[in-house]
């Protein structure tokens, strides 16, 4: 999945992503340590 398919399904803007975090592979690893551990 791209960014950009992942921000069309969820509505987020690109700005907003990226104020958050740095790239795909950062939301991977915030998701990882905030639900999976």
């Amino acid at each position: 999945m791209t960014i950009k398919q992942l921000l069309d399904k969820t509505g987020i803007s690109r700005q907003t992503f990226y104020n958050h975090f740095i790239d795909k592979n950062d939301l991977i690893q915030y998701v990882y340590d905030t639900r999976i551990v």
